[in-house]
């Protein structure tokens, strides 16, 4: 941004400079985006070549390139300076509209074909596109609606007309996409906004400071209202994240219930398409959740709501159970993963430290998922090493982390990288890499447990993540795991009386449907009062499974409610809030809860559960 003098600087200090620097943002991005955006051109042409539509598609290559080069220079002319950048933020704008309508119109030729895999990968390939776009817009809103709303429309109403169920849920989350990434750009905004008046304030109490000493404290109080204000914008972006995440989680919930139906009916089956298709949905719903539990990990996080069940934790077990669990996803890159334990003297069976087995799990994993995502050719080492002390009043202790060969962390990242949704060697934010949450959870996790973190790493020389803590002595056995039937079998067995209360009927459903298919009575209804009506009426439910959210009352007063009447049931609540307020609530209510999106055997687990300690709760009393 340049610092002009006189009469030009108060202009300077407004709307003009912020839409000057979006103006740079823009034109410091348009040669990357040009370049990425015509190769994906080059591969969407091929698509549509196979379609029959090569005719058609050349002529949307050539305007679309056209279009491109003509917004890279206008962009490049317009940082020169060469018009008031408000008004060369509307003529962009306009630009971007124009592209936007040039790149929908390729859509109904598509869809005037019958949906194939080429109609899947399209809309795919737009809605990376679409993603990308929040990068390069610079914050300006206008520009990304412009650019975003006719594909998004032309897409949605697509896939709508053509009367398929999932037709009608793919327009759905188009729309919502668009939403969400609009909201996500106009947060950019006033986040750019909010520096660029935080830029202008330090400057002008410096210019003050140097001449009246009082100035100083000035200078001090502005720093701190900065302070402030960036803590208001994190809580703002908290809240927003909160819902939007809620609001994307009610529909992948219903959809991950009927993937696992879908699944349970396949195995029963022996059509192989059947079984390939749902295997297809759960392994595109387990990228999306393990997205949305981040967020989830972070609010219960930031809540308060997770405490430690401190007990003797096996380390060398959970680091080869790790292991196990990733060397499938390592191969299938090209990538050994190798566990390394190296205690000091005779290796033990077993390495004890007091913590909280899951937690722990839980950091490992991110860990290790991290260096998937960021390596690219060579090891990722999962080690353990037992440290003697100096002297004999020194305890023994563990040492344990993740290692790998990948890319590394500059000196000046290594902090950075601990903070939300911040990640190196992504600046076109793709999903694929995650939301930039693993290493912000494992800190904050790793504080929980008291157990101190080092990172070691270098540009192109990988990177060593490292924990701490003391060794302890474990219990004398440990208790072997017994072989069982499977979830679905034991519920089956069962024969529960489930009663449903959720006022979502696609979800309400779901949710029956998978129960009938695992040998449960179930019932539905979409308030208390109409669960009482079921009671009333002589079903007694063995299970309630109550929604959070209810239109005239909340999940918890709800079981309240139904439990005076069937005081034999017992209560699960699920919920898609990830509002740390919320949260805590839940977590205080002493009520199981399963969080939003969730599949349907993981909810079938947590019924089981929650029954056995039901059950167990008498004798332990």
């Amino acid at each position: 941004m340049a610092d002009t003098a006189g009469g030009t600087a108060d202009l300077a200090t407004g709307g003009e400079a912020l839409a000057a620097e979006q103006i740079r943002l823009v034109a410091q991005q348009s040669l990357r985006a040009f370049v990425s955006v015509v190769c994906l051109d080059a591969f969407l042409v091929w698509l549509l070549e196979r379609e029959g539509l090569l005719a058609v598609a050349l002529v949307w290559i050539v305007v679309g390139t056209s279009l491109q080069l003509l917004r890279l220079r206008l962009a490049r002319q317009y940082e020169r300076g060469t018009a008031s950048p408000k008004l060369a933020t509307i003529r962009l704008a306009i630009l971007f509209g124009v592209i936007g309508v040039a790149r929908a119109a390729i859509i109904p030729f598509l869809f005037a074909h019958p949906v194939s895999t080429t109609h899947y990968v399209l809309t795919m390939v737009l809605l990376g596109q679409m993603a990308g776009a929040t990068g390069t817009v610079g914050g300006i809103v206008g520009a990304f609606v412009a650019w975003a709303a006719p594909i998004t429309l032309a897409a949605a109403a697509a896939w709508a007309l053509q009367g398929s169920f999932d037709g009608r849920w793919i327009a759905v989350l188009l729309v919502l996409l668009f939403v969400v990434l609009a909201g996500y750009v106009r947060a950019n905004r006033a986040t750019l906004a909010a520096l660029i008046e935080s830029s202008h304030n330090l400057r002008r109490e410096r210019d003050r400071a140097h001449s009246i000493g009082r100035r100083n404290e000035e200078l001090a109080e502005s720093l701190r209202l900065e302070r402030d204000r960036a803590e208001d914008v994190s809580r703002s972006k908290t809240r927003f994240f909160a819902a939007a995440s809620h609001d994307l989680r009610q529909p992948l919930h219903a959809l991950s219930i009927n993937a696992t139906t879908l699944e349970l009916l396949a195995r029963r089956g022996s059509e192989p398409m059947i079984k390939e298709l749902s295997q297809s949905i759960n392994r595109a719903l387990a990228q999306s959740n393990g997205l949305l539990e981040g967020l989830l990990d972070i609010s219960r996080l930031d809540a308060g709501d997770v405490a430690p069940e401190w007990e003797a934790v096996d380390v060398t077990a959970l680091l080869r159970a790790v292991t196990e669990e990733f060397l499938m996803s390592a191969a299938r890159q090209g990538l050994e993963l190798r566990l390394d334990l190296d205690p000091v003297g005779a290796e033990p069976a077993r390495a004890w430290i007091r913590s909280d087995g899951e937690l722990l799990l839980r950091i490992l994993n991110n860990l290790v998922s991290n260096s998937l995502k960021f390596t690219t050719a060579g090891t990722i080492r999962l080690f353990a090493r037992v440290e003697a002390g100096d002297d004999a009043s020194v305890a023994r202790q563990l040492s344990f982390g993740v290692e790998d060969s990948g890319c590394g962390i500059a000196d000046t990242e290594q902090e950075k990288v601990f903070e939300e949704f911040y990640q190196v060697d992504n600046p076109s934010r793709d999903r694929s890499l995650g939301l930039g949450l693993g290493l912000s959870i494992v800190r904050r996790s790793a504080q929980l447990l008291g157990l101190p973190l080092e990172l070691r790493s270098g540009r192109g020389e990988g990177t060593r993540v490292t924990l701490r803590a003391a060794l302890v002595d474990g219990p004398v056995t440990a208790a072997p795991a017994q072989p069982g039937e499977s979830c679905a079998a034991r519920i089956a067995a069962l024969a529960l009386k489930v009663l449903v209360i959720d006022d979502e009927h696609d979800i309400v459903e779901s949710v029956r449907h998978l129960l009938t298919v695992l040998g449960c009575a179930v019932q539905a209804a979409g308030s208390s009062a109409d669960a009482v009506g079921h009671i009333a009426a002589g079903f007694t439910p063995d299970v309630l499974l109550v929604d959070f959210r209810l239109r005239n009352e909340t999940g918890l007063q709800a079981i309240d409610r139904l439990l005076l009447l069937a005081p034999g049931a017992v209560a699960l609540l699920v919920t898609g809030d990830t509002s740390p307020h919320h949260l805590q609530a839940l977590g205080q209510s002493g009520i199981r809860v399963i969080h939003k999106p969730v599949d349907g055997l993981r909810l079938a687990e947590a019924i089981l559960d929650t029954l056995t300690e039901a059950r167990r709760a008498p004798q332990t009393a």
